[in-house]
């Protein structure tokens, strides 16, 4: 092992070498421990090479069905190490990996947790296609993530799930598709936040969630000349928020809506919460421009 902790060639042969042996004497889960440790133990400049063996490594590993259930640790660490070498196009295939995972798991036996680790599943999927402005690859995650909330019957989540596939296409600029999933967004909040004022148990995240899916109807409404019916999407969300931060916030995109044809960017208001780019975009800042397979190298 050298000075950085990385494990050298010889190293890294003999760990890979214990991992097939592991498998071929049925010692499944060490087996998977070892592989996901050697994605660890890989720094960010680790020789293309070793990356290449280790990748080809888990590769065959998950086309063991024995092995298969138990990788999803794995294909998170994988995520995360392939995308710190902005190795999208890798990136996706772990990630891709690991919905299916979740999904088997969720089919055999649906539970709160399964359900969770879908979404998580999904969320990070979409992420690793923002990087590469994959618009259409995150409204295919989206549309899974809305089905596993209805399977679920979870209201909320079907809220969310529709105003997120409405902020996506507002973000590729397909502002007509936006504007009719932000309203069956706004009109799912409306009759979860009635339902649950029956029984006295509105959370304020579900307020907040109504408020962000009019503050996007009203980017939508700028964005085609309406800027009347922009205000008035704003001056109602001011309307839903009790937190005096988020009120003046929404004050000041009111006052801009006012005299500016388009609204500024909000901490408090994002374009986005489901397929955000955790990393620098592969080539110029892609937000709004319908791009789906760019052509940029990989760098593995």
């Amino acid at each position: 092992m050298n000075n950085t902790g990385q494990k050298s060639s010889p190293e890294l042969a003999l760990m890979i070498s214990e991992v097939r042996s592991l498998v071929a004497r049925d010692d499944y889960e060490k087996a998977v421990q070892i592989a996901t440790q050697l994605w660890h133990d890989l720094s960010t400049n680790a020789d293309v090479v070793d990356v290449n063996k280790v990748d080809a490594l888990c590769r065959d590993l998950a086309e063991n069905n024995r092995l298969f259930s138990r990788m999803e640790r794995l294909c998170v660490i994988a995520v995360e190490y392939l995308t710190s070498r902005m190795a999208f196009r890798r990136a996706e295939l772990w990630a891709l990996r690991r919905v299916e995972i979740c999904r088997a798991k969720e089919l055999h036996r649906q539970s709160l947790a399964t359900k969770r680790a879908m979404e998580r599943a999904l969320t990070d999927l979409a992420a690793v296609f923002a990087a590469r402005c994959r618009w259409n690859r995150i409204i295919d995650c989206l549309d899974m993530y809305l089905r596993t909330q209805i399977s679920h019957k979870d209201a909320h989540g079907i809220a969310f799930a529709m105003r997120e596939h409405g902020a996506t296409r507002l973000r590729a600029n397909r502002i007509i598709d936006a504007t009719t999933y932000l309203l069956r967004s706004l009109a799912q909040y409306e009759a979860f936040i009635k339902a649950s004022n029956a029984t006295g148990s509105v959370e304020e995240s579900s307020r907040l969630g109504k408020a962000r899916c009019r503050v996007l109807l009203a980017r939508c409404h700028q964005a085609q000349g309406r800027h009347r019916a922009a205000r008035a999407q704003l001056r109602a969300a001011i309307g839903e928020v009790d937190d005096d931060d988020l009120a003046d916030d929404l004050q000041r995109l009111y006052l801009h809506a006012l005299v500016d044809s388009s609204l500024p960017v909000s901490n408090y208001f994002p374009l986005a919460e489901f397929g955000v780019n955790r990393w620098p975009p592969t080539s110029a800042d892609c937000h709004g421009v319908p791009r789906e397979e760019p052509n940029e190298e990989e760098v593995i």
